[in-house]
């Protein structure tokens, strides 16, 4: 993406080389009386400042007293390369709607793909600004390790925080960048894995993490976590089943305050679950919605990614 200062740079020095070369101008050399007239300068151009940004979490300690976590462990050897594999594995794949500069888009999402505003993105870790390498780790709960990073280019930055397991992922990314028109930005999470493409024949649970941020008002960009409590109510009979999705004991990691609601989604916080792993609720009053399937062999893991008032968030969870 190419601003508007590197734009009027291009012209302003194309004009110069241009005046350059004419010289005085049409006819006689000049002579020792008529100095040749001086050579425009280009006019001054200021090239656009790099955006930057801070790492989504500023105190870890705090986070993990916060939120009630242990410093990481169990950390893989090559936590990229494990990713990756998930990555390569993926055949679901979720992107919350998008917020930010032109306001508020909605995702669509097939298989691998997802698509706002006319732009298809596939789960890479390009595509969802989350790769490890030069990563930190956060902190570790329910076995399940946070990690978070920040990376600058000359004309962009982005800044992610999220987790992986062990056949998903989910994870939240903030961008900004230089556009003809000034500074871009926006937020959204994000998440995928291996699906299972069927559902349990028996009552299930799932215990993980929820990560969020404001995408309005004053708390925006504000870092949330919490916890994931995933029940699953199977009726094997009919070869259906309702999951409840649960979302509580949030804290804002950067105000440092607890959030007295619980979030739930569905009829009486029940989400049907379809055949092949995948759940859904959308309100049209409120445009509060989720979406999420089950992951890996057995039905391992869970993850997702929901719109909830003025909150984005994602989530995953394994079965216990």
């Amino acid at each position: 993406m190419h601003g508007t200062g590197r734009y009027l740079a291009a012209l302003a020095a194309a004009l110069g080389l241009t005046l350059a070369a004419c010289g005085g101008g049409g006819g006689s050399p000049p002579t020792t009386n008529m100095p040749d007239p001086p050579t425009p300068s280009p006019t001054p151009v200021t090239e656009p400042k790099a955006p930057t940004l801070p790492l989504p979490v500023a105190n870890v300690g705090r986070a993990r007293t916060l939120t009630g976590s242990a410093s990481p462990a169990g950390l893989p050897t090559d936590p990229q390369a494990e990713l990756q594999g998930i990555l390569d594995r993926t055949d679901s794949f979720y992107v919350s709607d998008l917020t930010g500069t032109g306001g508020y888009r909605r995702s669509t999402c097939t298989g691998d793909r997802c698509t706002w505003a006319g732009i298809t993105t596939r789960a890479t870790p390009q595509s969802l600004q989350f790769n490890l390498e030069g990563a930190g780790a956060v902190l570790t709960k329910y076995a399940i390790t946070t990690w978070q990073q920040e990376t600058t280019a000359s004309d962009s930055a982005s800044a992610s925080y999220g987790a992986h397991m062990d056949h998903s992922g989910f994870g939240l990314a903030h961008n900004l960048f230089n556009t003809d028109s000034g500074r871009g930005e926006v937020r959204y999470t994000f998440s995928g894995g291996d699906l299972t493409a069927s559902i349990p024949n028996v009552d299930a649970t799932w215990k993980g993490l929820m990560v969020g941020t404001y995408h309005d008002g004053s708390k925006e960009g504000n870092i949330l976590q919490g916890d994931a409590p995933l029940e699953f109510e199977a009726f094997p009979a009919s070869r259906s089943g309702y999951i409840e999705a649960t979302f509580d004991n949030i804290r804002d990691l950067t105000s440092r305050e607890n959030l007295p609601t619980t979030i739930r989604f569905g009829s009486d916080g029940l989400l049907r679950t379809d055949r092949d792993g995948t759940f859904s609720d959308h309100s049209f009053v409120t445009n509060n919605n989720i979406r999420g399937a089950l992951y890996g062999p057995g039905h391992v893991e869970v993850a997702g990614v929901f719109r909830w008032e003025d909150i984005l968030g994602a989530f995953g969870a394994k079965r216990q």
